[in-house]
């Protein structure tokens, strides 16, 4: 088994949510994945993560950009909405309704766009990255939230293995937590080539280039 060579953008959550105090108004998450058909092309999936009162409506082309600094190339191409996505991913707490269903408590909807691109060479260092502002207005832990942008990128190298496709996440993402209850996190990754996944944590960013900039609570 060959270690990855093409990394997955982990679902960037800014923080975990508790049910009874967040009131936010834009995307709270969002991930990048692809699949290799053939002849240097790409099948892309961009998944969408939405508070279900923000009232604000997705739009209906989004555009992805990559970029490789070795290959010298940068270009975009444009991902479309999955028919029947946008379907509820939040398991609130036993006798809560969320605003998804018309409850009080907050909702997570999930939204899927795919599209293809057929890149101009290979090279190691692709960078398919997505950007869109602005973050919920609710977050506590991260400087004028409101202001800031979520950006989420996926990396290839499809010199050293071509054809090659990203790990996929079987288990939606855990939105929400409920006081008291214990909880286990597991995003099911699954690599369709049997490579090695490794798993490390970054800081969110707001750009290819910048990160955002967490609030220093004091105890």
């Amino acid at each position: 088994m060959r270690q990855k060579l093409s990394t997955l953008a982990l679902l960037i959550f800014s923080l975990i949510i508790s049910i009874e105090n967040v009131k936010g108004s834009h995307l709270v998450g969002a991930d990048i994945t692809y699949t290799c058909t053939g002849a240097n092309t790409y099948r892309f999936t961009l998944s969408l993560y939405r508070e279900c009162a923000s009232g604000a409506l997705l739009e209906p082309i989004y555009t992805i950009n990559y970029s490789s600094v070795s290959c010298n190339q940068q270009g975009s191409f444009e991902v479309f909405p999955i028919s029947g996505t946008g379907g509820e991913i939040s398991p609130v707490c036993p006798t809560v309704q969320s605003q998804c269903t018309g409850g009080a408590s907050p909702g997570v909807q999930k939204f899927v766009y795919e599209g293809t691109v057929t890149l101009p060479q290979q090279c190691t260092d692709w960078i398919f990255g997505f950007r869109e502002c602005n973050r919920n207005f609710g977050i506590n832990t991260i400087v004028a939230p409101g202001q800031k942008c979520l950006y989420v990128e996926a990396r290839m190298n499809n010199v050293l293995a071509p054809c090659n496709s990203s790990p996929t996440f079987s288990n939606d993402p855990v939105a929400f937590i409920c006081a008291g209850q214990d909880v286990k996190v597991n995003a099911g990754a699954i690599d369709p080539n049997n490579d090695l996944l490794r798993f490390s944590t970054v800081t969110p960013k707001i750009s290819k280039d910048s990160n955002v900039v967490y609030i220093l609570i004091r105890a």
